[in-house]
């Protein structure tokens, strides 16, 4: 039941609501980019949690802000980040 319902329903979803697919993909991407940069830049020190919390923390705020304002080498990256929180 919950197959064949699940799959009609989200198919319904796609035709009536199409436009909103892109941006939600698009949003996708962004949050990817910004978890892949992260990953990079802290390599063996890269926690999830600390990924997500520094997220919630900006709120609804551009990605590509994120991105450079966590773990940007100008601004001190990945380790600014953790020091910070140790404090």
């Amino acid at each position: 039941m919950q197959g064949d319902q699940l799959a009609s329903d989200m198919w319904t979803r796609v035709v009536t609501s199409s436009p909103h697919i892109t941006s939600y993909y698009l949003g996708y991407r962004k949050v990817r980019q910004a978890y892949d940069t992260a990953h990079s830049a802290e390599a063996d020190n890269f926690q999830l949690q600390r990924f997500m919390d520094g997220m919630m923390e900006l709120g609804p705020v551009n990605l590509d802000h994120y991105i450079v304002e966590r773990f940007s080498k100008k601004s001190g990256g990945a380790s600014n980040q953790t020091r910070s929180r140790a404090e």
